[in-house]
């Protein structure tokens, strides 16, 4: 079995964006035995991840703005 890892604890598209550290873990992972099309969907489950919680993070920012942009209009 292969494994591919990237730190999930710390943003995983983020982490992708880190070229000498996503080329690491995918240099590993080849080296354990990981074919390209495993690498791959890692990377897509990667950036699924991150497009859902950009879905949820949008409307709280979203909602954050419009509070703070009340509370300095109030005189």
């Amino acid at each position: 079995m292969s494994f591919l890892a990237l730190d999930v604890d710390h943003e995983p598209d983020v982490e992708m964006l880190y070229a000498p550290g996503t080329l690491c873990h995918i240099k590993g992972a080849l080296k354990a035995g990981a074919t390209m099309e495993e690498i791959m969907e890692v990377l897509k489950l990667c950036i699924v991840q991150s497009v859902q919680a950009c879905n949820l993070g949008a409307p709280i920012l979203a909602e954050e703005s419009a509070a703070v942009s009340e509370a300095v209009a109030r005189p």
